[in-house]
């Protein structure tokens, strides 16, 4: 039996690294308000669905591709178009490694920074597309009870249909289209560092 928690389902959204995770997090944010009691696994394992009663959305990459399905929640599995997504995890693996190496516009400026040469950098990309080829073959390809997918392209390009429908995926309550509306409208809005859900979500 799905568990619910201030009428939204347990949902636990297994994302590929790069896909429109925090921007959809922050929409669901806005919109759920206070009743959004959300956690990043790795970074907040105190809040962890299986640990925390009141937890009703997780973030799970599901790196080492270990994690269970259970039948006490709900899924959202995001996916991306698989070049823009590595290209998108590659620059983000750089800044982290040397958040100075950027141009005027805050962007990368070499896909090489940081590899002694373009094998490692080759290597680096067979990795992830083996890893982005396993999470396909597990999370999408296979049949997950109460689950749905999330493409990220789908997401951006009619984003009112998508968040409506992951809205019906995971409550039982009527959905507010004012208030749907607003959400998607504040989430576009830039952030400033003291404001959460800061993070670029491309």
């Amino acid at each position: 039996m799905i568990r619910m928690v201030n009428e939204i389902y347990v949902t636990e959204c297994i994302t590929f690294p790069r896909c429109g995770h925090t921007w959809l997090s922050r929409i669901l944010k806005y919109y759920f308000k206070k009743d959004l009691n959300y956690c990043e696994m790795y970074n907040n394992p105190e809040l962890m669905i299986d640990v925390n009663e009141n937890t009703n959305l997780q973030k799970n990459h599901d790196f080492n591709l270990n994690t269970q399905i259970k039948a006490d929640r709900k899924y959202l599995v995001q996916i991306r178009n698989r070049e823009d997504c590595l290209n998108s995890f590659f620059n983000l693996e750089v800044l982290s490694i040397d958040k100075n190496y950027t141009n005027e516009n805050n962007t990368v400026k070499s896909p090489y920074k940081n590899f002694s040469d373009y094998g490692k950098y080759i290597n680096w990309i067979e990795e992830k597309k083996y890893f982005y080829n396993n999470f396909l073959n597990k999370w999408v390809f296979n049949y997950i009870p109460n689950c749905k997918i999330v493409i990220y392209e789908h997401l951006k390009n009619n984003t009112y249909d998508e968040v409506h429908s992951i809205l019906q995926h995971m409550t039982d309550k009527s959905i507010n289209e004012e208030n749907l509306i607003d959400a998607i409208k504040y989430s576009n809005i830039p952030h400033n560092k003291n404001e959460p859900f800061k993070e670029s979500y491309i």
